[in-house]
């Protein structure tokens, strides 16, 4: 499996992180762990939906990624 195999659309900049980290001996899971959390919950991202959505909604889906990149690490 490749990275760019498990790589969210319009995340671009992950890749070279991604195969740096696999290159060095990182496990894959362990990388894509990483890539949910970074693309999936990112700071940026919280506060933007925090603005257009209930707050309980934006905790949810905070958590949803967190225990997705859970289960894929």
């Amino acid at each position: 499996m490749k990275i760019a195999d498990v790589l969210p659309c319009g995340h671009g900049p992950l890749i070279p992180i991604s195969a740096t980290l696999v290159g060095k001996g990182v496990g894959l899971r362990t990388v894509l762990a990483f890539m949910i959390g970074v693309a999936g919950a990112s700071i940026p991202e919280l506060i933007i939906l925090g603005s257009m959505f209930k707050r309980r909604l934006v905790l949810a889906f905070a958590l949803n990624v967190f225990f997705l990149a859970i289960v894929a690490g």
